[in-house]
């Protein structure tokens, strides 16, 4: 975003509450929709521990009315707190952007990881294993509290320095109703369920474990299962969505793909049936819990395990795009109000409990709220 840290040697008292001015940002590791992500440390902090650095841009926000999705992003991140989560620690803000600050998983993402593994093949089952049972605890937790992701996808899927699994990216999560339903259609075509493109779009947990099925997939083939229009044009036919399993893959993957991937939410596995079937048989999920499973890959966190790409569109273009931004008029920052969290002097937040003017309602019915992946 053109942003910059202080310099080095600076003097800055990190017993206050957090600003930039406490952060050196070392490069930008991804572009979104409202931002970039920066890869940073905070200055003076012994041991020196590095973050991801979201930066969103105030502007963007408004114009698109999406000022309730991030209060929602950053309320769910202080409210749920996990080891197989990128943990929120600051949030806060300056007249042109909003700053939320969490877990730097050095190793990238498992996008990454898939498509530049040394055998520029797919993963194996049993590395695909290790990493989706992480991937179930994850969202296991957060369906105990109520939530869906709605957004599983190896891009939000990723790898710390010791090669363990974090979930990320939590700006299309929501709570359920007390009847576990959700009646908002959002996700990333080719990922989402059946059930969500309805015209009432209602769906629950079954539709996460749908997205993580289809990443199941990937893992094991490097690629999509379906085109996006076949689950669409199967929602009122579940039966319709016919999977076709690669023939490399064993009997028991190609069952519990398909247990999945049912276009029909009622018949998938949860996470008891994906605890219990067969391709998980004798495998370790108490390890797996407690963190000493033996990981399959340990990343080279000497270098960025990320594409440069952003990271050079940042040096030659983003302090130029920084200067074409406006400034906001000053009903426009009142929106952003309390935005600011500080984990050190705060207790968590309840999930969802921003609210935001009517005029910023959001059109949440959109199937394309998310980017289109085109891989």
């Amino acid at each position: 975003m053109g942003c910059v840290g202080s310099s080095p040697g600076k003097h800055v008292d990190l017993s206050q509450p957090a600003t930039l001015s406490q952060f050196e940002i070392q490069r930008v590791i991804g572009e979104g929709g409202y931002g970039k992500v920066n890869a940073v440390t905070r200055v003076g902090e012994e041991p020196i521990k590095w973050y991801a650095m979201k930066v969103l841009v105030k502007e963007s926000i408004v114009e698109r009315k999406r000022v309730r999705e991030v209060f929602r992003e950053r309320d769910l991140l202080t409210h749920l707190k996990h080891e197989r989560l990128c943990n929120s620690y600051f949030s806060f803000q300056d007249d042109k952007f909003l700053y939320l600050v969490m877990d730097l998983a050095l190793g990238g993402d498992l996008r990454y990881q898939l498509n530049h593994n040394a055998e520029k093949r797919p993963f194996d089952e049993s590395r695909t294993r290790i990493y989706i049972a992480q991937v179930a605890c994850a969202l296991e937790y957060i369906h105990s509290k109520r939530v869906i992701h709605r957004d599983i996808k190896p891009e939000n899927i990723l790898m710390n320095a010791e090669g363990w699994i974090k979930v990320t990216d939590f700006g299309i999560s929501r709570d359920l109703d007390s009847n576990g339903e959700c009646f908002s259609g959002s996700g990333t075509p080719g990922y989402i369920a059946p059930e969500i493109y309805c015209s009432n779009h209602a769906h629950g947990i079954a539709s996460d474990w749908f997205s993580f099925g289809v990443t199941t997939y990937e893992f094991l083939s490097r690629k999509r299962p379906f085109k996006a229009e076949a689950i669409r044009l199967c929602r009122r036919n579940p039966e319709k969505l016919v999977l076709d399993v690669p023939s490399t893959v064993s009997s028991a993957a190609s069952d519990f793909l398909r247990r999945l991937l049912d276009g029909d939410s009622k018949k998938r596995l949860d996470h008891e049936g994906i605890k219990n079937h067969s391709w998980f048989k004798d495998f370790r999920w108490d390890k797996i819990i407690d963190g000493t499973h033996k990981v399959p890959f340990i990343p080279n966190t000497k270098r960025m395990n990320a594409e440069p790409d952003a990271d050079i569109h940042q040096v030659f273009m983003g302090e130029e795009e920084e200067r074409l931004l406006r400034n906001l008029t000053p009903e426009e920052q009142v929106l952003f109000k309390d935005y600011e969290y500080d984990y050190r002097f705060q207790h968590r937040l309840s999930a969802f409990s921003t609210t935001t003017p009517d005029d910023q309602e959001e059109d949440d019915t959109q199937i394309n709220e998310v980017e289109i992946n085109k891989i």
